[in-house]
């Protein structure tokens, strides 16, 4: 691709020379002469907007080209984020539901200690204050 353009650069350097010379040359001998001269310098001219053209023609093609490769591009990396956006979001949903589970079963075993606390309280008063003095005894 590199050296196509150079390639293209120089012959363009080429052309405009010869188009620029022509055009500067010295107008002299006769009529038939100058027109013939006249007329090839227009054919040349011609040709070179001919190419000029052409190589305009060809730069559009690959710009369309070009254009349509980073749409496609573009749809497939927004499929890409979609996709990944969809996959962080399964991820935390699993992350939650984890969480959610671990805290009730903190929730679980913290209410089991607080009653197995409180049930021994109540054991060791009855043992040691209401079994020994025989509160119950004054009510019942």
């Amino acid at each position: 691709m590199a050296q196509g353009n150079s390639t293209s650069a120089v012959e363009h350097m080429r052309n405009r020379k010869k188009l620029l010379s022509r055009s500067r040359a010295k107008a002299g001998g006769s009529k038939s002469s100058s027109q013939a001269t006249t007329a090839s310098e227009a054919q040349f001219i011609q040709k070179s907007l001919q190419r000029t053209q052409t190589l305009l023609q060809d730069g559009l093609h690959r710009v369309n080209h070009v254009s349509s490769a980073i749409d496609d591009d573009e749809k497939a990396l927004q499929q890409l984020m979609d996709d990944q956006k969809s996959l962080e979001v399964k991820q935390a949903e699993k992350a939650l539901s984890a969480l959610r589970r671990a805290q009730q079963r903190e929730r679980n075993v913290l209410t089991a200690s607080i009653v197995f606390f409180l049930w021994v309280v109540f054991y060791i008063m009855y043992v040691r204050v209401l079994y020994r003095f025989n509160i119950f005894a004054y009510f019942f």
